[in-house]
């Protein structure tokens, strides 16, 4: 883990980051922090989206993951405290609980990686607090300023986040635990999707996250708090300055392409990485793809 960031005011000047020798993963309510090895050169924390409990496990991601050298993935967030109202869900107090769990962890420098909702949490934080990064992954998430524009001006993502009101319908809970969740699992685990299709042992982590008690009114109040998930501040200033990969699935049907147009004004050190039969779910679709492309540019 790169050095450049001093130690909070809490220890003397020029104390060690205390590091643990043991991997550890800690969650919040955007995901989770992967504390890796002391052997490790680096810190990773992983935000995923509140839409999936987490990312496979199965038989394509496991060498894939092991050949890139990055931790495995783990259906986690599921066990996660859920947000018990909107306001919880604001992006200046999940920024708060990211930003307060890597102190805890004595992390003061580390590689955020996102998608999906937890994407959106990384953006800001980037936007926020760019001292703590030394990197920024992001698969599929659109950066706040350039959302704001797809939604004001271009019909064809208007269309594509239209689901979005009905999930902010206080019956939307019931419509979605309906037969066992089947919206869900037709959305996370439908036809074509895959290109390995899930197995029943591998759907139930899913199902089992969902049913928590609070879990689907706790994902869902990501939509419900959107219109105040900002800071209020003009989007001249949602500059990211950490060096960043965003990683696109060019087949997602909720965030499209043009998201990514005009990006390099926000984000002057970019990279992308466009897989062109990746969906909204490409980190499941296409594992080894994924993890190589984050490797390579971490390392």
């Amino acid at each position: 883990m790169k050095s450049g960031r001093s130690a909070p005011p809490s220890l003397p000047p020029g104390t060690p980051v205390p590091r643990s020798p043991n991997t550890t993963r800690k969650s919040t309510a955007c995901g989770s922090i992967t504390r890796r090895p002391a052997a490790a050169r680096k810190s990773c924390c992983s935000c995923t989206g509140s839409r999936s409990s987490g990312t496979r496990t199965g038989r394509s991601s496991k060498n894939s993951t092991k050949a890139a050298n990055t931790p495995s993935w783990r259906p986690i967030c599921g066990a996660t405290t859920c947000p018990p109202n909107p306001p919880t869900c604001q992006a200046k107090v999940v920024v708060k609980d990211l930003r307060q769990l890597a102190e805890h962890l004595g992390r003061w420098q580390f590689t955020l990686v996102a998608h999906d909702w937890g994407g959106g949490i990384a953006w800001w934080f980037a936007i926020v607090h760019p001292e703590y990064l030394t990197n920024l992954v992001i698969l599929n998430a659109s950066h706040p300023a350039i959302f704001q524009r797809e939604l004001a001006h271009n019909p064809q993502q208007q269309a594509a986040s239209a689901y979005m009101d009905r999930l902010v319908n206080p019956q939307a809970e019931q419509a979605l635990a309906a037969d066992k969740y089947q919206v869900l699992a037709d959305v996370v685990f439908g036809p074509g999707r895959l290109a390995i299709p899930y197995t029943d042992a591998e759907q139930h982590p899913y199902r089992t996250a969902w049913a928590q008690p609070g879990a689907l009114t706790g994902a869902l109040n990501y939509y419900r708090a959107f219109h105040s998930l900002g800071y209020g501040l003009p989007t001249t200033t949602y500059q990211v300055k950490a060096p960043t990969l965003v990683i696109w699935g060019e087949q997602d049907p909720y965030v499209l392409p043009s998201n990514l147009t005009g990006l390099e004004q926000y984000v002057p050190e970019l990279t992308i990485q466009r897989i062109a039969n990746g969906t909204h779910w490409v980190l499941h679709e296409q594992p080894a793809r994924v993890n190589k492309y984050i490797h390579d540019f971490i390392r």
